[in-house]
């Protein structure tokens, strides 16, 4: 009774039932989240045996407390508590029935809302889409499926696929190269128009309007496993449930391609399984705080791409998607070892393919090189990234600028043609006459890479993916000259600061003493440097500075001996005379 109790107050008894009333309602939310987000029954049991060990712990305190297991004290104030009655005032009885009736609608309508709202979220996919990375950079594998092996009467593509896709496509459809996983590499992207099995659909660079030669990453419910697959390819070979899969995932009910849980361990088809492991990167700087996702050199737009800022005074900003990479030097030089140090020998110079406005032209989000020398060529020599790797490859000239001899051909045309979709495979890079290939790497620059030779016979055998390969001395250096570098034109020359052409590279070497060379790297016995020559007459000036100086020079005749000398060491079937017999053949000019 009232009398027996006296501090059972009506404002007391009020928040008691408030409190329970709480509990129970922050309960049921909980329990309906569960039910949401659960993926199976087995996991929605494990929820809900949680909730309720968590909600017995006060109960067990309270009996424990009541067996006096926690002292005299507490054991008295827990019966005192036990034993309190309030006797309820008799004409509000109906008030308060209506006001439980009340509560119980207005929590039916909450779930009943809540429901809803769920529904037409996961209609328009938007709960997935905030959680979702805007892009990916996948690396797949190494491993190739080579399909001049199959046991067919077709190719795996159709005849008529260029007329799929607006993709620029030199590959033949019908005699298709070996098909490099690590050509579709690079940047994918979910587009949340094409939803399978509740899952958006990832797309490289292509995209889906070229869905026939994109890559594509989708979601197969009868296997439960990602997949990678070309729309385009079907090599009559039944792979289970989930069509022409050229990559899988381990088994997984993840709704994201990023999803944590999905092993980093995947099966590729090589005309067998094989185990590989693929990199899946999220690249969205507004996935981290301030400028981090931008590696503290760009700020974070919006839609969650890096805008680089200009990288010292150089007008260059930051390369990469995360502004990670310096800007790769811009004239670089290659080069064969050969047998001894006086067998150093240029093979070719590069300069950055640039656009109309100057920037650079880019393959998989690095820069190409053009050995400008060869303008002339059938073939025209390039330093480019295709994936995974750097090559030095040739190109025929009617692919990068057409069979019409009297159309202009130069930068605009090379600079159109990587531009225009550049993809390693479809272009079919690697036939195309590729002498070096580097070790697999992520660098944004050529420069200081290992490389390895395809060899002059382009023999398969059983060596793996590139046939034989072997290591012939082949370096790619930075020709960004400073004369503040120590010991940049060595003993055999002086470093010159002219500023009267206007040219990428202020700096130069003048050689001494017979040396000659970029760098005043060849010495006056190396076979490679022509007799005759004046101190100003060396080969970057005959290079590159001769045009600029007018008719009254006096290195023609060098010059001219310089170029002999070059086609010779490059071409040597033209050549009346052999430079050195031990030396190995370059890239064909």
């Amino acid at each position: 009774s009232r009398d027996g109790y006296p501090k059972a107050t009506r404002s007391k008894w009020i928040l008691c039932h408030a409190c329970r009333f709480s509990e129970g309602l922050v309960s049921i939310l909980v329990s309906f989240v569960f039910i949401v987000q659960a993926y199976d029954v087995l996991e929605l049991f494990k929820d809900f045996a949680a909730i309720q060990f968590v909600a017995s712990l006060d109960n067990v305190a309270f009996i424990v407390a009541m067996n006096g297991l926690s002292g005299r004290v507490v054991k008295s104030t827990a019966r005192y508590i036990a034993n309190t009655e309030f006797m309820p005032v008799k004409n509000r009885r109906i008030k308060r029935s209506w006001v439980g009736c009340g509560a119980s609608a207005l929590m039916f309508a909450m779930l009943l809302g809540g429901w809803a709202y769920i529904l037409s979220t996961q209609e328009s996919n938007y709960l997935l889409m905030s959680s979702a990375c805007r892009r990916l950079d996948i690396k797949l594998g190494q491993e190739s499926y080579d399909l001049s092996n199959l046991n067919r009467v077709s190719s795996p593509f159709p005849s008529d696929l260029a007329n799929r896709t607006n993709t620029p496509l030199l590959l033949n459809p019908d005699n298709p190269s070996e098909l490099f996983y690590a050509y579709f590499n690079g940047m994918y992207t979910a587009d949340w128009e094409e939803i399978i099995n509740n899952r958006p659909v990832y797309y490289d660079f292509q995209g889906r309007e070229n869905a026939a030669t994109a890559g594509k990453f989708w979601y197969c419910a009868k296997e439960s496993t990602w997949v990678f697959t070309i729309a385009a390819f079907d090599d009559g070979v039944s792979r289970g449930e989930c069509d022409q899969w050229l990559a899988r995932s381990e088994k997984t009910e993840a709704f994201l391609l990023e999803d944590e849980s999905i092993s980093s361990e995947w099966t590729v088809w090589t005309g067998a399984t094989t185990k590989t492991t693929f990199e899946i990167d999220c690249i969205d700087c507004t996935r981290y705080e301030g400028e981090s996702g931008c590696n503290f050199n760009g700020e974070c737009n919006p839609d969650g791409t890096c805008a680089c800022r200009e990288f010292g005074n150089g007008g260059e900003p930051w390369f990469g998607e995360s502004c990670q990479a310096p800007p790769p030097c811009r004239p670089v030089d290659a080069f064969v070892l050969g047998e001894t140090s006086e067998d150093y020998r240029q093979v070719a110079h590069y300069m950055p393919v640039l656009n109309m406005d100057g920037s650079r032209v880019l393959t998989y989000q690095r820069p190409v090189y053009w050995n400008k020398r060869n303008l002339d060529a059938e073939r025209q020599n390039f330093l480019l990234y295709t994936g995974s790797r750097w090559y030095a490859t040739d190109w025929p000239i009617v692919d990068l600028c057409g069979t019409d001899a009297s159309a202009p051909c130069g930068m605009a045309q090379f600079a159109q043609f990587f531009t225009s979709d550049f993809h390693a495979y479809w272009f079919d890079t690697l036939t195309t006459n590729t002498d070096y290939i580097s070790v697999v790497t992520d660098s944004f620059t050529p420069v200081g890479l290992e490389w390895l030779s395809l060899g002059q016979g382009r023999t398969a055998g059983d060596f793996g993916t590139f046939g034989f390969t072997y290591e012939e001395g082949f370096a790619v250096h930075c020709f960004n000259s400073n004369c503040d570098q120590s010991g940049l034109c060595g003993t055999g020359g002086d470093c010159m600061n002219d500023s009267r052409y206007n040219l990428t590279i202020r700096s130069w070497c003048q050689c001494e003493a017979g040396w000659s060379g970029y760098f005043c790297q060849f010495s006056p016995e190396h076979p490679y440097a022509p007799e005759g020559h004046g101190e100003t007459c060396n080969e970057y000036f005959c290079d590159y500075l001769e045009h600029q100086e007018g008719s009254g020079t006096n290195c023609s005749a060098y010059c001219a001996q310089t170029r002999a000398m070059k086609t010779c060491w490059n071409t040597p079937t033209v050549c009346t005379f052999d430079p050195k017999d031990q030396l190995r053949i370059g890239l064909s000019t």
